[in-house]
């Protein structure tokens, strides 16, 4: 098995994904803006920029992996999102800068994007080829990804991977609704009739490896194929946990709690009804599709 380059590597996704990849005999090579004690694997201090270190260690690799960028469940005060956006383009130029300069590139790039590109959409089925959206998080989200594009490399395929909401145990989102629907406050967002684009972290995971070595380049959706919306996942999570029906959760609270610190609302009241087209197309094979197994399956692992 070859060497695969993880930036961001310590990041939730990032642990999942090199424990993944060890497992199947490949070597990995983490690259990231601090150590974390939860990772085994050698971890290189990186600032974001362009090193001598991430081109020579990209450089005789198959594959290079970018999962950075600065979390975006922060306020979005002026600061946060020049930080949000420069630390995903500014990170992405400096590998694709890297990859440039290999004697002997890698096969294949695959960089972080999300579903945040095609913004707050209603009902509309989104699959790939659909344009992008209008607000912040499409801006950029099509920033990241024409940073993708801004080198000419004929020798590496690139992908630019459209993340959901990753469910898993060990950080993400699942732990903070797990946690709020055990303490009896597991009602629907807003509405609850917003399109949440969601995928279970194994399917991640899985899909990740599966473009490693499939013949995709360009935007692909990494979201699971059954879309649900966010009174579908409360009403799971509420059953898993063996909790009754509980209050809304109106959108004054949660703009009260944005200016008091926590995350922008449109993070749970945008609605993106996305699909994985280009993954079904290509054959790739789901194991969660529908979301109360996927819940049980996180809570209850065989």
């Amino acid at each position: 098995m070859g060497r695969i380059v993880i930036a961001g590597g310590t990041g939730f996704l990032g642990r999942v994904l090199t424990r993944a990849l060890e497992l199947t005999g490949h070597e990995v090579v983490v690259f990231s803006r601090k150590t974390h004690t939860r990772i085994k694997t050698k971890v290189t201090v990186w600032n974001g920029l362009a090193v001598p270190d991430l081109a020579n260690e990209i450089d005789g690799s198959d594959a290079v992996i970018n999962l950075s960028g600065q979390s975006i469940s922060v306020p979005w005060t002026e600061a946060n999102k020049k930080l949000i956006l420069d630390s995903r383009v500014n990170s992405t130029r400096a590998i694709g800068e890297a990859i440039a300069k290999c004697a002997s590139p890698p096969k294949v790039w695959i960089n972080a994007s999300a579903t945040g590109i095609y913004g707050d959409r209603e009902n509309e089925p989104l699959d790939e080829s659909k344009r992008i959206g209008v607000g912040f998080l499409p801006s950029v989200c099509s920033a990241w990804e024409e940073a993708t594009k801004a080198i000419n490399l004929p020798a590496t395929r690139c992908v630019q991977l459209r993340t959901g909401v990753v469910l898993g145990r060990g950080g993400g989102a699942f732990e903070s609704l797990l946690k709020v629907t055990r303490d009896y406050l597991g009602g629907p967002v807003g509405s609850g009739e917003q399109w949440m684009p969601w995928i279970h972290i194994f399917d991640w995971v899985c899909l990740v490896q599966w473009l490693l070595e499939t013949d995709i380049s360009g935007p692909v959706n990494a979201v699971a194929p059954q879309a649900i919306k966010n009174a579908d996942l409360m009403k799971a999570l509420r059953k898993a946990t063996h909790r009754p029906w509980a209050p809304r959760v109106p959108k004054f609270a949660l703009n009260l709690a944005s200016k008091l610190g926590g995350p922008d609302p449109s993070l749970l009241l945008d609605s993106a009804r996305v699909v994985p087209k280009v993954a079904l197309d290509h054959g790739f094979k789901f194991q969660f599709s529908k979301i109360d197994e996927a819940v049980v399956d996180l809570l209850h692992p065989v």
